[in-house]
C-alpha cells in the first residue's frame, strides 16, 4: 500500500525547490531583511529568541542580491544611479588639513611619540652581498648556456637551407620561421636573470629587502574591487597595514585589517567576468559604509600613517603596497580620496626625499626576479606555498598582497624557501601556467557534496550556507565609528 502510495507522487523536480537550495545556481547572499519581524501571532522558538529563524525563501528580495547587513537601516537606497549621485556629494574634510581622529586613541598617539633606532644589520648586509654575488655568475652561465643553444639553432637551419635567415626581414618566410624559433628557444631557456646586478631591476629587489628587513618602514598595502560593467564603481576597499612601531618585540606580526564595502553599491554584484565575494572576507568583520564616509575613513589612515606630524614620526619610512598599484591609487583618487604626494611617490626606491612614500609592488617584484610567467597574486602565492582562499575579496587581496611582499623581502624566508634559486621557481611558474590550461578549476569538497545533498531534498535540516563562517557585515554611520569597532585592545594592563 505504501509503495503504490510513493509510487504515485510527481518526481522533484528542481524547480519546485526553492531558489536557496538550486544546485544549477551559487548561494545566494543575504538579504538586508535577513531577520524579519514575525508574522501576526506566529510563536517564536525559544532557542531563537534573538534572531528569528532563517526563512530564506521568504526573506530573500529576488529583486537584489544584497548581503545581510548588520543594522542596515531599511530605508537605505543603492544602486548604479545612487553611487553616482553620491559622487557628486563626497565632501572630504580632511584631505587638505592632513588631520586624523585616529591620534585621539592613547595606543596610536603613543605610537607616533616613538623613534625608530637602527637595529643590527651585519645579516642583512651579508645577505644583500651574497646574492649579488650570485646572480652575476648564474647570470654568466646562463648567457654562455643560452649562446650554445642558440648556436646549435643556427647550425641546423645552416645544414637545412644554407644560411641563418635575417631577422631584419619581415616578408621573408623563413626569417618569420626562425625568429618563432629563437623565441621559443629564448622563452624555454631557465634560469633567464632577470634581475642582473647593476640593473634597475636588481636595484628594486635590493633596496625592497633592505626597506623591510630594517624593519624602518609603515606598509599601507591596499585593493580596490570594481563593478565589472562599470569600473569606475567602486564597490570594495581592502586595506591592510603593518606598522613596525606594534612590533618592535613580537614573534607574530601584527597587522590591522579592513574590508570596506560601499553602501550605494551594495546591489551591484560581479559574476560576468570575476567572482563577487563581498561576504568572503577572512580577516573579521566588513564594514559598510557610504561613499562619504568610506573616502573619509580611507583619508583618516592615509594621514595618520602616510604624513609625518611628529619629530619621533619623521624617523621612520612610508611605503604603499599593492599588486600592480598604480590602477588601486587612480581608483582612490577617482572617488575624492587625497593621496599625499602622488605626483612624487618614489616608485624607483632610490633614496627617497623627506616625508615622500615609497611605492612597493609586488608585481613588479615578482616579474622583476621570475618573470612575467604567472604574475596574478593567486599564482604568486601558490608558487611560494602561502595559504590563502577567497581572492577578488578586496579585504583579502590586500592582507595577502602584504603578506607576499613580507615573504618574498624576508630574508630568512628567501633562503630557507630558495627563493633565489631562479631555475627551480621559473620552472615551476611555467609548469603551473601549463596545466591551467588543461585542468579544470577545483572547488572544496564540501561545497560540492552539499550541493548533491541538496539536490536529494526540498526541505534541509537546518539553514547553512556551505564553505565555512564568516565575520558577516555591519552597517555604520560614520567612518570614525566604524574605525573603532575593529580596536580589540588599546589599553595597557601593566
Amino acid at each position: 500500500m505504501l509503495k503504490r502510495f510513493v509510487q504515485s507522487l510527481p518526481p522533484l523536480s528542481l524547480s519546485s525547490m526553492p531558489n536557496r537550495f538550486n544546485p544549477k545556481s551559487t548561494v545566494r547572499p543575504f538579504h538586508r531583511n535577513h531577520y524579519s519581524r514575525r508574522q501576526a501571532g506566529q510563536q517564536q522558538n525559544q532557542s531563537y529568541s534573538k534572531y528569528p529563524r532563517n526563512d530564506y525563501a521568504r526573506q530573500m528580495d529576488r529583486k537584489n542580491d544584497l548581503l545581510h547587513v548588520r543594522n542596515l537601516p531599511k530605508d537605505t537606497r543603492h544602486g548604479m544611479a545612487m553611487y553616482k549621485a553620491a559622487t557628486t556629494k563626497v565632501k572630504n574634510t580632511l584631505a587638505k588639513s592632513h588631520e586624523s581622529w585616529i591620534n585621539k586613541f592613547p595606543h596610536f598617539e603613543r605610537l607616533n611619540q616613538m623613534t625608530y633606532k637602527p637595529s643590527a644589520t651585519e645579516p642583512l648586509d651579508k645577505y644583500l652581498t651574497q646574492i649579488e654575488t650570485y646572480y652575476k655568475g648564474l647570470q654568466k652561465k646562463s648567457n654562455e648556456s643560452l649562446a650554445g643553444k642558440i648556436e646549435v639553432l643556427d647550425k641546423q637551419w645552416i645544414k637545412q637551407s644554407g644560411k641563418v635567415p635575417d631577422v631584419k626581414l619581415t616578408d621573408d618566410k623563413d626569417a618569420v620561421a626562425y625568429k618563432k624559433q629563437l623565441k621559443d628557444l629564448k622563452k624555454s631557456h631557465y634560469p633567464t636573470v632577470y634581475c642582473s646586478p647593476g640593473s634597475t631591476t636588481f636595484d628594486y629587489l635590493h633596496r625592497s629587502i633592505e626597506l623591510l628587513s630594517s624593519r624602518s618602514t609603515i606598509l599601507f598595502s591596499f585593493d580596490i574591487e570594481a563593478f565589472e560593467l562599470d569600473n569606475s564603481v567602486v564597490t570594495e576597499v581592502g586595506i591592510s597595514i603593518f606598522d613596525p612601531r606594534e612590533n618592535m618585540t613580537g614573534l607574530v606580526p601584527i597587522t590591522r585589517n579592513f574590508h570596506i564595502i560601499v553602501s550605494e553599491a551594495l546591489s551591484l554584484r560581479n559574476k560576468k567576468w570575476v567572482c563577487d565575494l563581498k561576504e568572503c572576507y577572512l580577516m573579521g568583520q566588513s564594514l559598510v559604509l557610504n561613499l562619504n564616509e568610506t573616502v573619509e575613513f580611507i583619508q583618516s589612515l592615509i594621514n595618520y600613517y602616510m604624513v609625518e606630524s611628529t619629530e619621533e614620526s619623521r624617523t621612520w619610512n612610508r611605503a604603499y603596497v599593492g599588486h600592480n598599484i598604480d590602477g588601486d591609487i587612480k581608483w582612490l583618487q577617482n572617488i575624492g580620496v587625497e593621496i599625499p604626494f602622488v605626483n612624487k611617490l618614489n616608485k624607483t626606491l632610490n633614496e627617497s626625499s623627506k616625508g615622500i612614500p615609497y611605492v612597493l609592488d609586488t608585481m613588479k617584484l615578482y616579474n622583476g626576479c621570475y618573470g612575467p610567467n604567472g604574475g596574478s597574486l593567486g599564482k604568486i602565492l601558490r608558487l611560494f606555498g602561502l595559504p590563502h582562499a577567497f581572492l577578488h575579496n578586496a579585504g583579502n587581496d590586500a592582507h595577502y598582497t602584504l603578506e607576499l611582499l613580507m615573504h618574498m623581502c624576508d630574508i630568512n624566508f628567501r633562503t630557507q624557501y630558495g627563493l633565489d634559486d631562479l631555475d627551480k621557481f621559473q620552472r615551476r611558474a611555467q609548469e603551473f601556467m601549463d596545466r591551467s590550461k588543461i585542468e579544470p578549476k577545483v572547488l572544496p569538497i564540501s561545497y560540492s557534496i552539499t550541493m548533491k545533498d541538496v539536490a536529494r531534498t526540498s526541505k534541509p535540516k537546518k539553514d547553512l550556507v556551505p564553505q565555512t563562517e564568516f565575520g558577516g557585515s555591519k552597517w555604520f554611520a560614520s567612518a570614525n565609528e566604524a574605525f573603532e569597532s575593529t580596536i580589540e585592545y588599546t589599553g595597557s594592563l601593566f
